[in-house]
């Protein structure tokens, strides 16, 4: 039991980190907070992203945490993407966060 904690620990700080690269792709979502994980009352897992800490500029509602941050991921992608679409600058396309994400989610 210990060490499946310690893997899912290990699994959300390591899916914490690689949607933090790819916010950290955007001047727009650079500076994004992204919640631990908490319990809704209908018994999904809520994640929240801010902005200076103020309140969730938007939420993922899944039934579990790794559910909860391949969505997060997914959507980081997404508008990091089209940011970059959207104003021309320069970003990293897809790289070596999808394998990782591959990894970890199974």
């Amino acid at each position: 039991m210990a060490m499946s904690l310690r893997r899912s620990l290990a699994d959300r700080l390591t899916l914490v980190h690689i949607i933090r690269g790819i916010f950290d792709r955007s001047p727009v979502f650079r500076e994004a907070c992204i919640s631990e994980p908490h319990i809704d009352p209908g018994g999904g897992v809520i994640v929240d992203v801010s902005f200076d800490h103020g309140p969730a500029a938007f939420r993922v509602v899944a039934p579990s945490a790794e559910e909860a941050y391949a969505i997060l991921h997914e959507l980081a992608s997404a508008m990091v993407e089209i940011e970059r679409d959207r104003h021309g600058w320069s970003g990293n396309g897809r790289d070596d966060h999808e394998a990782a994400l591959a990894d970890v989610t199974g």
